[in-house]
């Protein structure tokens, strides 16, 4: 019967070559959006490494570019630290961190040639971000005091480049004439965000008083502050930003807040797919009920003379159907085809093997499961045609 079914939808292929390339696009379009869906629910449940609750993002802008000599970069360092010192007379604050990069928002990182992530953070950052340190330790003052440069790994890193073993105490890479080696390691740490993938990622110590360690770029201010504020402390924060550095412009915003607005940033094309999604699923109903009414209609002949030789009216709604998903078989196995090769040809990211299967499988069925609902009603109709109509026709 299945044979069969497929045969006829394959003898039709050209009457069907609509229906089957709108399956086709529905097919590709459905498998992506469910995709991305299930990988950002994969990465939503993941540890994030850091809390972001009661954290203010501080962006410091200056319109004058003097800091690209060496006295500009001392000056920089020597003004970040009188910021930072300004920020700790509030008595609602807890710790003031800096850094190159701020999580939500973006910043300035590098990359090492094996892909590795990497950014500066001051000796706060740990506790400002409440970071989940598994082995050795953070960054401290005295590392000023150091020859080489210390850096902290995250466990994806750690396993990554040095598998099973302790990381600490290794030479990590080179940096100019002095090394890197690992003096500690945490969790996880996503600077993306929630629906960011993780990421081989390592913390660089920046030092807010070793002149030969001064800042190459303006770095970002991370605020961790008392529960329960209200905008009344975001007010005197900003006063006193601006008391400590009055020729400078301040931009400050709740973590929270800024996470918010990047979930939203990264749902809207997801939701944009899933209606693109809808409308092309609602166009496949309605050219599938369209074609199969009016099959059955110019069939009426075939199916009374095949009721007149002892089929039942099963068997005809069976036939209609599983016509039907013969043609969504076709249309779906060319998907799947066009699917595969993806991977093969590297045209897409990293993803895991499991979600793309998953998300195959949950297509297809999709597919199949609309297709059999367009058919109900035209296999109803035609279980109605009586043999008397094939003998009509004669």
């Amino acid at each position: 019967m299945i044979r069969h079914c497929v045969k006829l939808a394959w003898n039709r292929k050209r009457a069907n070559a609509l229906v089957i390339f709108e399956i086709l696009v529905s097919f590709l379009v459905l498998f992506s959006v469910i995709l991305i869906g299930m990988q950002f629910h994969s990465h939503y449940r993941s540890e994030l490494g850091f809390a972001y609750d009661d954290v203010f993002g501080i962006v410091l802008e200056s319109g004058e570019e003097r800091f690209s000599d060496a006295d500009g970069k001392v000056a920089l360092q020597q003004l970040v630290r009188q910021v930072m010192t300004a920020i700790r007379e509030l008595p609602e604050v807890e710790f003031v961190a800096a850094s190159s990069f701020l999580p939500y928002f973006g910043g300035a990182t590098f990359y090492l040639e094996d892909g590795t992530v990497g950014f500066e953070v001051s000796d706060s950052f740990a506790e400002a971000m409440q970071l989940s340190l598994v082995e050795g330790r953070w960054f401290r003052p005295d590392d000023d005091q150091l020859d080489w440069v210390p850096v902290v790994l995250t466990e994806r890193l750690s396993g990554a480049r040095f598998g099973g073993e302790s990381p600490l105490g290794q030479v990590f890479s080179g940096e100019g004439e002095k090394e890197t080696r690992v003096v500690g390691v945490v969790s996880e740490f996503r600077r993306g965000g929630d629906f960011a993938p993780p990421e081989n990622l390592g913390f660089w110590r920046m030092s807010l008083s070793r002149s030969d360690r001064s800042f190459e770029l303006v770095p970002y201010l991370l605020v961790r502050a008392e529960a329960g504020l209200d905008a009344s402390f975001e007010e005197r924060l900003v006063a006193k930003l601006r008391a400590a550095a009055p020729d400078w412009s301040f931009e400050v915003n709740l973590l929270p807040d800024m996470r918010s607005d990047s979930l939203s940033f990264a749902i809207l094309p997801l939701a944009i797919g899933g209606v693109i999604v809808g409308f092309l699923m609602l166009m496949v109903a309605l050219g599938l009920l369209g074609v199969l009414w009016q099959s059955v209609g110019s069939r009426t002949r075939e199916i009374g003379l095949r009721k007149a030789h002892g089929a039942t009216s099963i068997d005809i709604c069976s036939l209609v159907i599983g016509e039907t998903l013969g043609t969504s078989a076709l249309a779906v196995g060319l998907g799947a085809g066009i699917i595969l090769q993806l991977p093969v040809l590297d045209l897409i990211g990293s993803f895991d093997w499991g979600t793309y299967t998953v998300s195959v499988l949950c297509s297809a069925f999709l597919i199949f499961l609309l297709t059999f609902l367009c058919a109900l009603y035209p296999s109803w109709l035609a279980c109605r045609v009586h043999p008397v109509v094939a003998l009509h026709h004669e």
